[in-house]
């Protein structure tokens, strides 16, 4: 029902009490009536206004008609109210889905893949709902074992974007060659899980069980009743528990990554990304990518076991372990919150490389 207000003006006469009286009859509801010398004026709703015409039509009388209000922004109308009722639902409901959804922070060729691991392997296709989307751990620690190359995987959310930026390993320093053939024995105890390989033998199967001295991979080939020496080269992969204990300050400060903008700079400082001006032009002037970060202070409690304190020593543990080392999960033993500190112990189910090389001595 349209209730906006229309002003009617009919001029005086007797067909006005006719007018009125089938007004009265059709259950019009009529406002604001005002008597002049030559015209009466009323209100009515505008709903009624076929109602009206009808009427005229029979009494003759001659009409002018205004519409109140014509130049509000919103009128009270059955429509209107509809309209803004999708207007506070349609986003509310946009809210609950992710849209986008970007890798970035590695070479094209593992982008790539990451994606295509985060399409087929666990089913992340948007847009989706964020009920949904696994956990931010989850996806964390099933992109590192499927890719041993990542150090660590941050999240960056955005109302209905997400961005997942892969952060590699840093890259070590290539060893000369030596010219003396090895093998690759176990420098620690652990269950096999894949091997890279550039020459040697295989001597124990992946998902087998090693202890720390056992031959992993033979640098003696064996060619019926010939034994060539070709040399053992190579990584070898394998799961292993290491508990560690800790010890934190009970309240904490932490930055997270927000967004990334970019703006123009005068200094030489490094950033993100840059685009590659004129060397003229770089003397004055640099357009940057500056990535924002948000400070965080938080005291420690036991809610934040999983949240903060694991992503924390996660990280910790890493920078002390070799590169393409991962982290496949986490166990927490025990821990206590004093007045100042936080102290416990953790286990780590890491993911190595546990292959040294070991001279292979004449004879064999």
């Amino acid at each position: 029902m349209d209730r906006r207000t229309v002003l009617v003006e009919v001029t005086q006469g007797p067909h006005v009490n006719r007018l009125f009286h089938l007004l009265h009859k059709e259950r019009i509801i009529i406002r604001n009536v005002r008597f002049s010398e030559h015209d009466v004026t009323f209100e009515i709703k505008r709903s009624d206004l076929p109602t009206l015409r009808r009427i005229r039509r029979n009494t003759k009388a001659r009409l002018k008609l205004r519409y109140d209000k014509t130049d509000a922004v919103l009128q009270l109308t059955t429509k209107t109210l509809i309209g803004m009722l999708l207007l506070l639902v349609i986003p509310i409901i946009c809210t609950q889905f992710i849209w986008r959804l970007e890798v970035t922070g590695a070479t094209p060729e593992t982008g790539y893949k990451a994606e295509k691991f985060l399409r087929d392997e666990i089913g992340i296709s948007v847009p989706l709902t964020k009920s949904e989307l696994p956990t931010d751990y989850e996806l964390r620690q099933r992109l590192m074992a499927a890719f041993p190359e990542l150090s660590w995987v941050h999240f960056i959310k955005s109302g209905g974007d997400i961005r997942i930026d892969l952060q590699l390993a840093p890259e070590t320093e290539v060893k000369t060659k030596s010219e003396e053939p090895m093998h690759l024995i176990a420098n620690n105890s652990g269950v096999i899980t894949h091997y890279f390989l550039k020459s040697g033998v295989r001597v124990v199967d992946t998902n087998m069980t090693v202890y720390k001295g056992d031959t992993l991979v033979s640098g003696v080939l064996e060619a019926g009743d010939r034994h060539v020496v070709v040399g053992a080269e190579g990584e070898v992969y394998a799961d292993y528990w290491f508990e560690t204990a800790f010890t934190l300050n009970k309240q904490v400060t932490y930055y997270t990554p927000v967004e990334t903008s970019w703006k123009v700079v005068t200094d030489q400082k490094s950033y993100a990304d840059e685009i590659k001006l004129p060397s003229w032009m770089r003397q004055y002037m640099r357009i940057v990518k500056e990535q924002s970060y948000q400070k965080h202070k938080q005291v420690l409690t036991e809610d934040n076991l999983e949240t903060i304190i694991l992503p924390l020593l996660h990280k910790k543990i890493l920078q002390s372990l070799p590169p393409k080392t991962t982290i496949k999960a986490e166990k927490i033993l025990h821990v206590t919150f004093d007045d100042d500190t936080v102290k416990g112990e953790v286990l780590f189910l890491v993911n190595e490389n546990i292959a040294t090389p070991y001279p292979i001595y004449q004879g064999e």
